[in-house]
């Protein structure tokens, strides 16, 4: 039999002290004096009594929760933010909810208005015209990824594609004319955005695009994988691959090294998100620095400035920096 948590009423009945004076004590809204909260202490010591968080948001109009609501908990870059926002909510006092999508962002947005949560990190890969109408629904406050046009969200992001597009001029500029993208969800708005930084730097630099080098699946390690199986099997290959994020270029490693093609002297590779994995691959991954730390702590602190009612003004955007990490995963082509 599962034990019956103390309420309460369990703390009144061992202390012998009034319920409304034990709230006052463990909600600290009142006076209780010095002898009356040391036996209220004792009581709550013994009992291991755990104040109610809920029932008590109840009475305060605040939950003390927020949700984040992420695409793939399996992605390090998106359990770094998680692990961050939980350190910086606890010193708040504050719960972080985690809620992976699965591709059903909806459901994840009616949940937090089931919990009613004090506001939500949404961090989505597309573009929902009726989520994002769901999110301005809520009527908390809500930090996103994506420049929504026309809603009242805060959001952080990048310049759209440019993380790619440094990858593929630094295999531009280490000599490279042969070079193919691997994406992830061919309708997501991140691959989107992400395949038009390849585009953009492939027609900045006058080089043609060879469409049988260009493979989209999703942002998998599987996805990886299948693209390197594929490119391993063509005729003629790219000498280089520009990979949408680290975990697809890890996916593509692990196919490579199965077929015996060497990283870099066969075929260079890069990645984007720069997850801890990215330095201890062989050999070392060189990808695009997309600080999750950096998105957690500024999202963090964009949701608690509305939350706590320190702002209340227009919507504000936060540039999140791009910065290339040259590792060991690519090389200059020899000249001549």
């Amino acid at each position: 039999m599962i034990p019956k948590r103390p309420t309460l009423k369990d703390v009144s009945e061992k202390s012998g002290v009034s319920i409304s004076t034990i709230s006052r004590y463990v909600n600290s809204s009142g006076y209780v004096d010095e002898k009356t909260a040391e036996i209220i202490k004792k009581a709550i010591e013994e009992l291991n009594y755990k104040p109610n968080k809920f029932a008590k948001g109840l009475k305060t109009d605040s939950t003390q929760q927020i949700m984040l609501l992420i695409p793939d908990i399996m992605n390090p870059y998106y359990a770094n933010i998680f692990k961050r926002l939980q350190e910086l909510a606890a010193m708040d006092s504050y719960t972080v909810i985690l809620y992976d999508t699965s591709q059903d962002e909806m459901k994840g947005i009616e949940f937090a208005e089931e919990l009613d949560v004090d506001g939500m990190i949404y961090c989505s890969i597309y573009h929902s015209e009726s989520s994002i109408e769901k999110l301005a629904d809520l009527g908390k406050p809500v930090v996103v990824n994506t420049d929504y046009e026309g809603n009242d969200f805060d959001t952080l992001h990048s310049e759209y594609g440019k993380g790619i597009y440094v990858a593929a001029k630094h295999l531009i500029d280490y000599g490279h004319k042969k070079i193919g993208y691997v994406g992830g969800t061919p309708t997501s708005a991140i691959n989107t955005r992400r395949k038009k930084g390849f585009l953009s730097a492939m027609k900045a630099s006058g080089q043609a695009v060879n469409q049988d080098w260009i493979f989209e699946m999703d942002f998998t390690m599987n996805a990886g994988y299948r693209a390197g199986m594929y490119f391993a099997a063509l005729e003629e290959r790219p000498t280089a691959l520009c990979a949408a994020n680290d975990i697809i270029a890890m996916g593509i490693m692990m196919a490579f090294n199965e077929k015996g093609i060497k990283i870099p002297e066969d075929i260079s590779i890069t990645g984007e998100d720069n997850i801890e994995f990215a330095q201890v691959c062989r050999p070392k991954l060189t990808t695009i620095d997309n600080s999750s730390t950096f998105f957690a702590e500024h999202a963090y602190g964009l949701l608690m400035d509305r939350i706590k009612k320190h702002y209340g003004g227009e919507p504000r955007k936060v540039l999140c920096p791009r910065e290339l990490v040259v590792r060991e995963s690519t090389r200059k082509m020899p000249e001549g």
